[in-house]
């Protein structure tokens, strides 16, 4: 029994900016919709949930976790960020995300939604590419070299045949294909 666990009724003293002078009622953590009596408003439950709408001109895509998936790695197909992610599921950093779990993504209206999360990458043809050669350096990762080439980490991956969960180490070497210019 851990007694610095905050339970439902126990009153908590925040300090606030303003000194002793300040409004106290804005320092609440009661949710909006909540009056003093704990009976939901009606009006200001679809106030409150008028803020988890999507931003103007973006369409709400619930996405399913699938084995092995990162949030860096979704982020990716839909063209947007893991923090944008975790804002918008009120994930944090330390949280993981399992098989199953759904997830909010927000992405313009006209964004053509993937069909398929991986997709097939083959290897380019060699007359309209050239074959790269990194060389690994410390602190880098698949991610931020597909990011330094501007390739997705799918293609990467399927270059150098590697999984989601490979590790790499400093020196060795990562084959990229970039369009001759």
């Amino acid at each position: 029994r851990n007694s610095h666990f905050i339970r439902e009724g126990k009153s908590l003293l925040v300090p606030i900016r303003g000194g002793s002078g300040a409004n106290v009622a804005s320092a609440t953590s009661k949710p909006q919709y909540m009056s003093s009596n704990r009976s939901i408003s009606r009006k200001a439950l679809e106030n409150y949930a008028k803020k988890g709408a999507p931003p103007k001109g973006y369409q709400r895509i619930d996405y399913t976790v699938k084995p092995n998936d990162t949030l860096g790695e979704i982020a990716e197909v839909y063209r947007t960020s893991a923090r944008r992610l975790r804002a918008w599921n009120n994930l944090s950093y330390r949280r993981y995300i399992y098989p199953g779990q759904r997830l909010a993504i927000y992405v313009p209206e006209s964004f053509d939604v993937p069909d398929q999360r991986v997709r097939a990458v083959e290897l380019p043809d060699k007359e309209c590419c050239e074959k790269l050669t990194h060389v690994v350096r410390r602190g880098e990762n698949l991610y931020s070299i597909s990011r330094r080439y501007d390739v997705t980490l799918g293609e990467v991956l399927a270059w150098n045949n590697k999984s989601r969960r490979s590790v790499i180490h400093p020196g060795e070497r990562i084959h990229i294909w970039k369009k001759k210019q």
